[in-house]
C-alpha cells in the first residue's frame, strides 16, 4: 500500500476565520524543495540507508493523502511523527508537513462537516502552502533551520504558520490520548477536544472567542462511529484496533511534538502558559490495555 511518511482541531491564522475560510487547501509539493543531491543517480539510490529510502518514497509521493482511508491516514501519520526527529534534535521539514497533511484527513472523521472542521483543513492547507513556497527559496531541510534563515531574512511567514501548525498537531495528540486512555473511557470525543483546546489554546484565544469555540467543539461524532471509521475495510467490528491505532499516535508523536514546541519557546516564539498544560502528564496507554 501507499506509505506517505509523515493534527488540531483548532488552528490559529495570522489572517483571521475569514480570509483563511476562503483558502482551498492545497497539498504542498515537496518533491522539488526536499530533493538533494544525494538521490540524483541511481548508484546514490542504491546506496541509501534505510531511513533515506523512506525520505525519498515519502518526496515521491508529494503528500497523495486523499486517497487514504482513515485507516491508513492513522497509520501513516504514525510513520511521519516516528521519521520527525533528527540530528541535533531537530524536526525534518518534510515529515512534519506530511504529518499535517494526514491531520487534516484524520480531521475529517472527528468533526466532519462541522463547520469548524471545514475551516481547520483550509487553515492547514494554507499554512502548509505557506511554508513550502517560503522554503522553496531557501531549501532548508528542518523546521529549526528554516526558522532561523527567516530571521537573518527579517522575515516570518513560514515561521508564524508553523507555529500555528505546531500548536494544532499537539492539540491533535493530546486529544486522542485523552480519548483513549484508562481513566477517561467514560468521557465523550467532546470531552477530550475542549481539554486539550485548554491545554494548547486557551491561553493564546481571546477570552470571547473561547466560549463559541466550547460550543463548536460539542458536535463531535461519538467514540464507536470514529472507531469504526478507522478500523481497516477487511476488519471484523472492533473498537481495539482503531483505539490501539490512535494511542500509538499518540504514544510516537508527543515526545517529539513536545520537543519542537520547546524549541518555539526557547526562540521567544510561544509562551510558557501553552506549554505547561496539565494534560501533557496524561499517562497514554499501551495497546495492551484493556478495551475501552
Amino acid at each position: 500500500g501507499k506509505h506517505v511518511a509523515a493534527g488540531p482541531l483548532l488552528v490559529d491564522s495570522p489572517h483571521g476565520p475569514e480570509k483563511s475560510a476562503e483558502r482551498e487547501v492545497v497539498p504542498p509539493k515537496p518533491v522539488e524543495l526536499q530533493k538533494s543531491a544525494e538521490f540524483e543517480s541511481d548508484e546514490a539510490v542504491e546506496n541509501e540507508e534505510p531511513l533515506q529510502k523512506r525520505d525519498r518514497a515519502a518526496v515521491e509521493l508529494a503528500l497523495d493523502v486523499k486517497s487514504l482511508t482513515p485507516h491508513e491516514a492513522a497509520r501513516e501519520l504514525e510513520l511521519a511523527l516516528r521519521r520527525l526527529p533528527c540530528e541535533d534534535a531537530r524536526s525534518r521539514l518534510e515529515a512534519f508537513l506530511c504529518a499535517m497533511a494526514l491531520v487534516v484527513e484524520l480531521v475529517k472523521v472527528f468533526l466532519g462537516s462541522n463547520p469548524a472542521g471545514i475551516f481547520i483543513q483550509r487553515d492547514i492547507g494554507a499554512h502548509i502552502e505557506t511554508v513550502t513556497r517560503v522554503n522553496a527559496g531557501c531549501g532548508k531541510l528542518n523546521v529549526q533551520e528554516l526558522v532561523y534563515a527567516e530571521r537573518e531574512l527579517a522575515r516570518d511567514d513560514a515561521t508564524k504558520a508553523l507555529l500555528f501548525m505546531k500548536r494544532a498537531l499537539l492539540f491533535t495528540l493530546l486529544m486522542i490520548a485523552h480519548m483513549t486512555a484508562r481513566e477517561h473511557s467514560h468521557r465523550t470525543i467532546a470531552d477530550s477536544a475542549r481539554a486539550a483546546y485548554s491545554a494548547v489554546y486557551a491561553a493564546v484565544h481571546p477570552m470571547w472567542l473561547r466560549p463559541t469555540i466550547g460550543l463548536v467543539l460539542n458536535a463531535t461524532p461519538s467514540k464507536r462511529w470514529v472507531y469504526e471509521q478507522l478500523q481497516p475495510p477487511d476488519c471484523a467490528p472492533d473498537s481495539a484496533v482503531a483505539r490501539n491505532a490512535l494511542r500509538a499516535v499518540a504514544r510516537t508523536g508527543l515526545p517529539h511534538v513536545s520537543a519542537l514546541a520547546n524549541f518555539f519557546l526557547l526562540t521567544g516564539l510561544e509562551t510558557q502558559a501553552s506549554l505547561a498544560p496539565e494534560i501533557l502528564e496524561l499517562e497514554v496507554c499501551s495497546d495492551s490495555d484493556p478495551d475501552l
